[in-house]
């Protein structure tokens, strides 16, 4: 895929990569490419995009504590920063674009090592679940070994010394 041109929104590069990342897509991968003319608008497009994008994952997310909007949209928005970086050639622009990009990277690590400690947390937790419901099938077990049928004629119950095998006289004893 060549994007040859900067799309006004966010969305229509979203639409042309989909085209082709589509299910039932004979190629397993697929390369994307996007050009920008040196020192042209083609920058300041990119820049537009970025922050649209920025501004679309802000209010997706419904998150009503958010105070920047530069903290979310990490994917779509950091690639349109990197090409408006590579687009302006200023080499402290790519800098500044790849270090954000590498700040995401770091926050999906600190966020899977999260995930991964809590699923650690859980697993005494677990173990011992299993302790109890396997206690619990013996004496479930030995529950049923103990049961005595009272449906239909097996029915009898003893108040006191009397046993009533009828069920209605039994229910108002």
């Amino acid at each position: 895929m060549h994007h040859l041109d900067v799309p006004w929104l966010p969305s229509h590069i979203e639409q042309r990569e989909g085209r082709i990342m589509r299910q039932g897509n004979q190629h397993d991968e697929v390369d994307i490419f996007a050009y920008a003319t040196q020192g042209s608008l083609d920058a300041s497009m990119w820049q537009n995009n970025e922050r649209k994008a920025r501004f679309i994952a802000a209010a997706l997310s419904g998150d009503t504590s958010i105070r920047r909007l530069e903290d979310l949209g990490e994917g779509a928005a950091n690639q349109f920063a990197m090409a408006k970086a590579i687009a302006s050639g200023d080499e402290r622009l790519m800098q500044k674009a790849g270090l954000e990009a590498d700040i995401a990277l770091e926050r999906l690590r600190a966020a899977h090592d999260d995930d991964l400690f809590a699923v650690r947390r859980q697993i005494p937790d677990a173990e011992r679940d299993i302790e109890t419901s396997t206690r619990r099938i013996s004496d479930i077990g030995e529950d049923i070994a103990r049961l005595v049928p009272t449906a239909g004629d097996a029915f009898s119950m003893a108040v006191l010394d009397a046993v009533e095998r009828d069920h209605k006289t039994a229910g108002r004893t």
